[in-house]
């Protein structure tokens, strides 16, 4: 093994903060005392100021005590000091681990609404925000920093003193972070803004809204958190013949139902569990990680061995994807580049990549590992495998079907007409967002298959990027309108999409607001009404003759 490579770090790297035991207990004190009060369920919702704080139904004692200032160890960590342009780069390059560029959303007021029409209906599919890494990476992780223990190298002293269990307890493997939290209350308020009218009209009740997500606490804690932002400030007051002396006091902030689907029951927001021939056919299939596969030869081996002669250490391409991995948490969580980012953004040589200024040429490292991701997310979730797009159909059905009750519904009728839900919410992850892109057609329309042997402008003007569309937190919404006043006998309506809180065009549509008669015509052409059961039954099982399924193999050319 080489000596390590004398390195200058690009920013100066942080160690845990540290905070004084007793400054930890006073504060972990104050706030059980705070949440004495509050029962803690899934749907239960706090005050602002206290939602983002973890709480404990149990009495104060020495262990929930531990717990709290566990949880303020992990929020108190010393400021990252990033390159602005390295950040930003850095941010978008991280695949379904970028955080949600809540910087350049749009705010304010719906200020579009096409003349004749009103907002009729919402829906809003969100995947989870953000999550602490599953405890099997944060046991890879600890292994890997104890490796690398011992390094001498220059601005990498971090590493000896890193802590995997500081900041990333195995015990919250998987569980929404309060970073995760703050993401889905922050989208849930600029919803209701934009919405303001609209709730105005329509308070809640769970005859008017529809909560739900999959069976996964991450999702259902995201609803709970999108709710409390959405409802902050439109709580509903009923009339009561309760004394104003009495005891019952009403909570800080509108509760609202979420309801799960048990994980193999689920076919909208945890579909992949739901389809035996997608598990059996398409998930972790050879074919299907083929093009994966023969990309990620082209540069992790290499990769791997330029990390060991920095290092000073034996390090794999497993090494080598975990750090990619938890520079997408360390940003994700933190905001941080200097840690785990850091180690991909130097080379054999020591020094910075210069570019002329170009980020693109100082992160080739996470240009390549971001394709890599692409590549596989392509055809396990997207329009690279056919039959991805029709794991979608059981949502663009209940879609369909609202949206047309919605559009047919006499709303100026008292008591007539069949009630509707004025909005959905559905609460899922990145393979939710994938499927229904897929079955929308979106990120693939030019008819291009993504491969490994694509040069690099090909690769960079590619459409498949889940940085931008499947991060966390990411979400698709549909506007429906309604025309005030028709004399056709048929539903007249618009329907808009939005990506990330931006308006997309529908493919198949040719404005943004889509007539009702195209969107019915492109959501059945895409497989609306479709036969989930016959199509995603077990493999060796024969089709009924009606039934057209179709395909699971990859769409390039072998």
């Amino acid at each position: 093994m080489k000596a390590p490579t004398q390195l200058t770090p690009i920013n100066p790297s942080m160690a845990p903060a540290k905070v004084s035991k007793s400054k930890q207990v006073f504060s972990a004190v104050l706030l059980i005392l705070s949440l004495s009060s509050v029962v803690a369920t899934v749907n239960n919702g706090h005050a602002h100021d206290l939602m983002f704080v973890k709480g404990h139904s149990a009495a104060p004692g020495n262990a929930a005590i531990e717990a709290v200032a566990e949880e303020i160890q992990l929020e108190k960590r010393a400021p990252s000091r990033p390159l602005i342009g390295q950040m930003a780069s850095i941010r978008q390059r991280l695949g379904t681990k970028s955080p949600y560029p809540h910087e350049d959303r749009p705010t304010g007021h719906l200020r579009d609404t096409p003349k004749g029409y009103e907002l009729a209906q919402v829906h809003v599919v969100c995947r989870h925000g953000t999550r602490y890494p599953g405890d099997d990476d944060s046991g890879e992780l600890k292994e890997l920093a104890k490796k690398l223990s011992n390094t001498t190298v220059p601005g990498f002293n971090w590493i000896r003193k890193w802590s995997t269990d500081a900041w990333y307890p195995p015990l919250k493997g998987d569980l929404l972070a309060a970073r995760g939290d703050s993401d889905l209350y922050e989208i849930g308020r600029r919803f209701a803004k934009r919405y303001e009218s609209f709730l105005d009209l329509h308070p809640y009740d769970a005859n008017t809204f529809e909560f739900r997500s999959s069976s996964k606490t991450r999702s259902s804690q995201s609803a709970s958190a999108f709710s409390l932002g959405f409802f902050k400030d439109h709580f509903v007051g009923e009339p009561s013949r309760l004394k104003k002396n009495s005891r019952l006091r009403a909570p800080p902030a509108q509760p609202v139902g979420v309801y799960t689907i048990p994980e193999g029951q689920d076919q909208e927001m945890a579909v992949k569990y739901s389809c035996s021939v997608w598990k059996e056919k398409v998930d972790d299939h050879p074919q299907v990680l083929l093009q994966a596969q023969l990309y990620e030869e082209s540069f992790l081996p290499a990769l791997a061995k330029s990390l060991s002669t920095i290092l000073g250490a034996d390090m794999t391409a497993d090494d080598a994807s975990l750090i990619y991995k938890m520079c997408g948490f360390e940003v994700s969580l933190y905001d941080d580049v200097s840690t785990w980012c850091q180690l991909l953004l130097q080379t054999e040589n020591g020094g910075q990549r210069k570019g002329n200024g170009k980020d693109e040429l100082v992160l080739d490292n996470f240009l390549k590992f971001e394709v890599l991701g692409d590549l596989e997310d392509y055809y396990t979730y997207g329009l690279g495998v056919p039959f991805n797009g029709f794991l979608g159909c059981k949502f663009g059905t209940s879609l369909l079907d609202s949206v047309e009750l919605a559009l047919t519904n006499d709303i100026t009728a008292e008591g007539d007409g069949e009630e509707f839900f004025r909005g959905h919410f559905k609460f899922g992850h990145s393979e939710s967002i994938m499927f229904i892109s897929s079955f929308l057609g979106l990120y693939g329309q030019n008819g291009t298959a993504l491969t490994a042997d694509m040069t690099a402008e090909q690769l960079a003007k590619r459409e498949f990027r889940s940085s931008l569309f499947a991060q966390f937190a990411s979400n698709i919404a549909f506007e429906v309108f309604r025309a005030k006043k028709s004399s056709s006998s048929e539903p007249v309506g618009l329907i808009r999409l939005l990506v990330n809180e931006k308006p997309v065009l529908i493919p198949g549509c040719n404005t943004m607001l889509c007539e009702w008669s195209d969107f019915k015509r492109i959501i059945t052409e895409a497989g609306a009404g479709c036969d989930f059961e016959s199509c995603c039954g077990s493999p060796s099982a024969a089709l009924p003759t009606n039934a057209t399924c179709l395909s699971t193999s990859p769409i390039f050319k072998q």
